[in-house]
């Protein structure tokens, strides 16, 4: 009887060192994931900006990630910089003359508004405040999309 009792220690001393190689290998293979396969960007970085150059009239989108390196690297060498809500024109390559574009909600058109207080939908007319009322970027189901971002006048880069 003591090598059946024997033979069932040494069965779930192996089922337990199995299932401790299996918990170490899927540990090990999350933390290389982690480190090096998964997607850098945050849901904040990822946001999609529309602008419009002032200089040029050309229409761009930008990642929030991509502006922020833009104001970063025009840092003076103390780190100090001025956060803007301009960007460079890839198409002229004019300086911080991409205006900052805002998507109405109700006609889903971007425009630049001609008043930071009162900005109004040059196509429909709407006040951007009155048309995002009710708004809940939680619904989306899956964050920002390309064209159904708000650039937010007033937020600074984190």
């Amino acid at each position: 009887m003591s090598t059946i009792s024997g033979d069932a220690g040494s069965k779930s001393k192996t089922i337990f060192a199995a299932v401790l190689i299996i918990i170490i290998i899927a540990a090990v293979s999350f933390a290389v994931w982690y480190v090096f396969f998964r997607d850098e960007l945050s849901a904040r970085e990822r946001i999609l900006i529309h602008f419009k150059c002032k200089k040029c009239g050309h229409e761009f989108q930008m990642l929030n990630k991509e502006l922020n390196d833009q104001i970063l690297k025009a840092a003076d060498p103390d780190g100090n910089y001025e956060y803007r809500q301009n960007a460079h024109c890839p198409e002229c390559g004019a300086q911080w003359s991409g205006e900052l574009m805002l998507e109405c909600k109700k006609c889903g058109k971007h425009f630049v508004p001609k008043s930071e207080e009162n900005p109004v939908c040059s196509f429909c007319g709407t006040n951007f405040f009155e048309s995002m009322r009710g708004y809940d970027p939680e619904s989306e189901n899956e964050g920002p999309q390309p064209g159904e971002n708000v650039g937010r006048p007033g937020r600074r880069p984190r």
